[in-house]
C-alpha cells in the first residue's frame, strides 16, 4: 500500500527547519549560530601575527608573480570572502589588519630600533643576504684580483640575476633593510666590486643593480654619492673606448646617483671638472643629429640637469684656479677672447638670489659655447612641458617637490641660464617669446603658496633685465598686471608663503620702479 503522504509544513515552519544561511561551522557542526561566532572568534584569536607573509608566499611559489601583486591578490580574495561570506568577515578582517601592520623599516629606509632584526622573517631578505655574501667571496678572492676566471662567469652572472630579481620583485622593505646592514656596507661591496671588475656583461648587471638600489631609497642615493662610484661611472663617460650602449648605461645610473644633489666628496670634482661638463654638452649636440643616438642625447642633457644642481660653493672653493682657466682649456686657440671669457667665467655668470652668489661651472661653459642650438631646444620644450627628467623615483613625494625640498631641475637650470647676460642670449627672439607666453601662463595658474611659482618669477625678471625683452616687448600689458598683482600680494599674506618669495617680490618691486615699460 502507498504510505500516506505527510503534511508540507508552512513556510514560516520550513524557514525553521533551514540552517540559517551564513552559519558555517569552522570548529563544530552544530548548526548554532552563537557557538560558530564564538569559534570563529578563537581561531582569530590563535592566529599567528605571520598568516599574511605565509599566504603571500604560497601565492608566489604557485602563480610567480612579484611580491607587490602577490600582496594585492591574497587581499583582493580576503576581501571578496568577506563580502560574500559576512561571517568570516572577523578572520579576513584580522588578516588584512596583519598585512596593514607588518613591521618595516622607517621611511628613509634605514632600521629601527625596536625592529632591527624584523626583515630576517622574509624570505627575500635571507636569500639577499646570501646572494650578497657570495658576491664578497668573488670580490675577496686572490684569483679575481689577479685575473677573471672565466669559469665562473655563469656563476656570478646567475648570482647577479637572483639579487636583481628580488630587488624588482621581491619584498621590497625587506631587501631595502638588507643593503641598509652596517651602515650600506653590502652596497659598499657591490661598488668595490663593479670597481675591479672589467668584463663588461657583469659591469651592467652591477649597473642595473645600482639604478634598482637607487629605487628603492633615498638613503641609498645618498650613500653611492658619497661613494667611489660617481667617479668611476665619469671615468668611463670620458674614455674613448667606452660603446654607446655602455655609456647609456653609465650616463643613467651616474644620472641617478646625483638627481638629489647630495654632496659630493671634494675628490670627485677633479674628475667632474669643466672637461666633463665639455663632454656632456657637446654630446647633447652631436648625438641629437647621429643615427640611433637620440637616446644618449637625452641621458646627457639628464645628467646635466642633475650636475647643474650641485652646491657650487662647495667644489668652487677647492678648485677655484682650475675653474678660472676654464675657458683658455676649452678654446687654446682663440687667445684675443681669453680675456673677456675669463671675466664672464668669474663674475656674470653668478646665479640669482636662489643660489650661493658664486660661479656656476655648467652656465660658464654654457656662455663660452659657439653652438647649442640641441640644448636650448630640449631645455625649451622640457620648460614648456613641465617636465622634470629627474623625477623617476616614487620614493619622492608630491609634496617634497612642492615643498622645494626636491628641486625641479629644468626650472633650476631655466634660473640659472637668465642669471647671465651671455647665457641669456641663447634662445633666439621667437623662442623667447614663446618662453614668456610659458611663464605668464604658470603665473597666472599657479597660487602665490607654490614653490615653484618664485622660480618662474626669478626667470621672468632675468628675462627682463638680460635676456631681449627689452626690444620686443612680448606681452607687456600681462606682464604688468603680473608684477602689480605680486606686488599687491604683501598685504594680503595670510598663510606661509614659500622660502625666497619675499625676496623676489621686492626684486619685482624694483625692476617695475626702475623699468618706465612696466609701472601701472
Amino acid at each position: 500500500k502507498p504510505e500516506p503522504q505527510q503534511q508540507k509544513p508552512e513556510p514560516q515552519q520550513q524557514q525553521q527547519l533551514r540552517p540559517p544561511e551564513t552559519s558555517l561551522s569552522l570548529c563544530s557542526m552544530t548548526g548554532d549560530r552563537s557557538t560558530n561566532v564564538i569559534d570563529l572568534k578563537s581561531v582569530v584569536n590563535s592566529l599567528n601575527c605571520g598568516i599574511h607573509r605565509t599566504l603571500v608566499t604560497e601565492v608566489r611559489q604557485s602563480t610567480g608573480i612579484s611580491y607587490s601583486a602577490s600582496i594585492k591578490a591574497v587581499e583582493a580574495v580576503l576581501t571578496s570572502l568577506g563580502f560574500n561570506i559576512p561571517v568570516l568577515i572577523p578572520l579576513t578582517k584580522a588578516i588584512l589588519a596583519d598585512i596593514a601592520v607588518s613591521p618595516s623599516p622607517n621611511s628613509a629606509g634605514g632600521n629601527s630600533a625596536s625592529n632591527v632584526d624584523w626583515w630576517q622573517q622574509s624570505s627575500d631578505a635571507m636569500q639577499a643576504v646570501q646572494i650578497l655574501e657570495e658576491l664578497r667571496r668573488c670580490k675577496d678572492d686572490e684569483q679575481q684580483r689577479s685575473w677573471a676566471l672565466h669559469e665562473d662567469l655563469p656563476t656570478i652572472t646567475q648570482h647577479l640575476q637572483q639579487l636583481l630579481d628580488l630587488m624588482s620583485e621581491g619584498e621590497t622593505d625587506a631587501v631595502r633593510a638588507v643593503f641598509c646592514m652596517q651602515d650600506f656596507r653590502p652596497l659598499l661591496t657591490l661598488v668595490q666590486y663593479y670597481q675591479m671588475e672589467t668584463r663588461t656583461s657583469l659591469r651592467r648587471l652591477l649597473l642595473q643593480i645600482f639604478g634598482a638600489a637607487c629605487s628603492m631609497s633615498a638613503s641609498n642615493i645618498m650613500f653611492l654619492s658619497s661613494s667611489v662610484l660617481p667617479f668611476e661611472l665619469a671615468r668611463e663617460l670620458l674614455s674613448s673606448e667606452t660603446s654607446v650602449e655602455s655609456l647609456e648605461y653609465c650616463a643613467l645610473v651616474l644620472g641617478m646617483v646625483l638627481s638629489r644633489a647630495d654632496p659630493l666628496p671634494y675628490t670627485h670634482y677633479n674628475i667632474l671638472n669643466s672637461t666633463f661638463v665639455s663632454l656632456l654638452l657637446t654630446g647633447i649636440e652631436e648625438y641629437s643629429v647621429m643615427a640611433n643616438t637620440e637616446n644618449l642625447a637625452h641621458l646627457y642633457m639628464t645628467l646635466l640637469l642633475a650636475f647643474n644642481l650641485q652646491d657650487w660653493s662647495r667644489q668652487y672653493g677647492t678648485q677655484q684656479n682650475q675653474q678660472n682657466g676654464v675657458i683658455q682649456s676649452q678654446h687654446p686657440d682663440k687667445s684675443s677672447n681669453t680675456e673677456a671669457s675669463t671675466d664672464i667665467s668669474s663674475e656674470s655668470c653668478k646665479p640669482n638670489s636662489g643660489r650661493s652668489q658664486t660661479p656656476n661651472l655648467v652656465i660658464q661653459l654654457l656662455a663660452a659655447r659657439e653652438s647649442t642650438t640641441y640644448f636650448a631646444e630640449k631645455i625649451l620644450l622640457l620648460f614648456n612641458r613641465e617636465e622634470d627628467p629627474l623625477e623617476m623615483f616614487e620614493h619622492e613625494t608630491e609634496e617634497q617637490r612642492e615643498s622645494g625640498s626636491v628641486r625641479h631641475s629644468v626650472l633650476q637650470l631655466m634660473e640659472d641660464l637668465y642669471s647671465c647676460p651671455v647665457t641669456a642670449n641663447l634662445l633666439y627672439t621667437n623662442d623667447e617669446r614663446v618662453l614668456c607666453d610659458i611663464i605668464l601662463r604658470q603665473l597666472t595658474d599657479l597660487s602665490p603658496q607654490e614653490q615653484r611659482r618664485v622660480s618662474y618669477l626669478r626667470t621672468s625678471i632675468g628675462v627682463v633685465v638680460y635676456g631681449r625683452w627689452l626690444e620686443h616687448q612680448h606681452r607687456l600689458e600681462e606682464l604688468r598686471a603680473c608684477y602689480s598683482s605680486v606686488i599687491r600680494e604683501e598685504e594680503e599674506d595670510a598663510v606661509p608663503i614659500p622660502t625666497g618669495a619675499l625676496a623676489v617680490r621686492d626684486t619685482v618691486r624694483e625692476l617695475v620702479n626702475s623699468t618706465e615699460l612696466l609701472k601701472s
